[in-house]
């Protein structure tokens, strides 16, 4: 899944058997998988809540693969850290998290171990048979079905709770594995307490810092006329200014504001939010007092931000 909408997968994931992707009523587990993008998560999710109202199921999201950057294994392909990805999945209510493929199995063992001392979800493991290898012309994977299983063994000591097999698998190395861990109990993993807050590659637990957390509120056009002049002709030159200058400085968060009297601040807050995203890899305060605005700006933030302004009105709560 590439570039994707709300409302565009409220066409494709529908429980109508002649339209759409025809997500079966009685479904035990929704798989989503191989998205490019986190923010992608947010719409996935948003539809399958939406359209699938009733058919129970399980939220799964199986997307922690797109590889490690050099001897960092904890970063994906396209720079969102595992920990980010474990804040966005939680806050959007997954019933379990995974990995698979991507970087062959040894490897993909760490990002268990990682992920497994920092959530409290179920976790999936399916690794690969290896890292792929163009062999005469044919794509061959060098792992051996006990190396698979002996890598799945050392998972299912972390505490991982399911299994499956990717590319260059087949059903002996699944029915091995199966022996395996055929009447084994799970493993308890200790009960992990965080608050985390995240963008799409910085992640932030609020439970662990030790100082005052700073929230940079100056992308805000109240009472600055050279920012309004600008916000009212759709311009973000100040914004993304004010963002990197807060950054700089070492905010932790950045409040996004955009209310502007007599301009659409829905429009406004989701331009801001993408722009900002672009160059700072801070988490978000989302303000506004419209929940319109709100629930529109969340729908295009990469990560699990804030959410300001909240008043004591029964309606708004």
């Amino acid at each position: 899944v590439t570039n994707v909408t709300t409302d565009g997968l409220g066409y494709a994931v529908t429980s109508d058997p002649a339209d759409g992707m025809n997500v079966p009523p009685g479904s035990s587990l929704n798989t989503i998988v191989f998205f490019s993008k986190t923010a992608n998560v947010l719409n996935i999710t948003g539809t399958f809540d939406a359209t699938t109202s009733g058919l129970g199921g399980i939220k799964f999201y199986g997307g922690y693969n797109e590889g490690a950057i050099g001897k960092t294994v904890n970063i994906t392909g396209t720079g969102t850290d595992i920990l980010s990805f474990i804040s966005m999945a939680e806050s959007l209510g997954a019933d379990a998290i995974g990995m698979n493929c991507s970087v062959g199995p040894k490897t993909l063992l760490e990002f268990a171990k990682f992920m497994s001392e920092n959530t409290n979800l179920p976790i999936s493991f399916k690794p690969n048979a290896g890292m792929p290898q163009y062999i005469n012309r044919q794509t061959v994977f060098p792992g051996t079905s006990e190396e698979f299983v002996n890598v799945c063994l050392q998972a299912y000591n972390y505490g991982i709770n399911m299994f499956g097999g990717c590319c260059g698998t087949n059903p002996e190395y699944i029915k091995l594995l199966s022996d395996k861990l055929k009447n084994k109990p799970p493993v308890i993993r200790k009960k992990v307490s965080h608050h985390l807050l995240s963008s799409r590659t910085k992640a932030i637990d609020l439970n662990l810092l030790n100082k005052p957390i700073k929230i940079g509120e100056r992308i805000n056009p109240t009472g600055r006329k050279n920012f309004q002049a600008e916000l009212s002709q759709n311009i973000f030159g100040l914004v993304k200014s004010e963002a990197r200058t807060q950054a700089k400085a070492g905010a932790d968060i950045l409040d996004v504001n955009m209310g502007l009297p007599g301009a659409d601040e829905t429009k406004l807050i989701i331009n801001a939010v993408n722009e900002i995203q672009e160059i700072v890899n801070l988490p978000l305060s989302l303000d506004s007092s419209f929940a319109d605005a709100l629930d529109n700006a969340c729908k295009h933030c990469a990560g699990k931000p804030i959410i300001n302004s909240v008043n004591g009105e029964v309606e708004k709560l």
